[in-house]
């Protein structure tokens, strides 16, 4: 598991208010932003968001983790998909 990739998707799932939305701003099939929070919140050992067909809510460890997750995601990558910078590239 790339552990900053899953930082970056909960962050996006977390920003967006659902998986669904961390899945369009990514760019990323649903079933893998889900793998990659499942994944995440497994190699923590803590639930970091509640799911509902609704609203997702994070837990107090969501909250914690990631107020400190957005920052590291933000000083290590930039935040636009890597198809996107290198399509803007090529344009100028």
């Amino acid at each position: 598991m790339d552990r900053l990739e899953a930082i970056r998707t909960l962050v996006a799932a977390v920003d967006g208010g659902s998986l669904s939305a961390a899945s369009r701003t990514l760019r990323t099939p649903l079933p893998t932003v889900s793998r990659r929070v499942s994944d995440l919140e497994a190699h923590l050992g803590a639930q970091l968001l509640v799911r509902t067909s609704r609203k997702l809510t994070l837990t107090e460890a969501g909250e914690t983790f990631v107020a400190r997750g957005a920052s590291l995601t933000s000083s290590a990558r930039p935040s636009v998909p890597r198809e996107a910078s290198i399509t803007n590239r090529a344009a100028n």
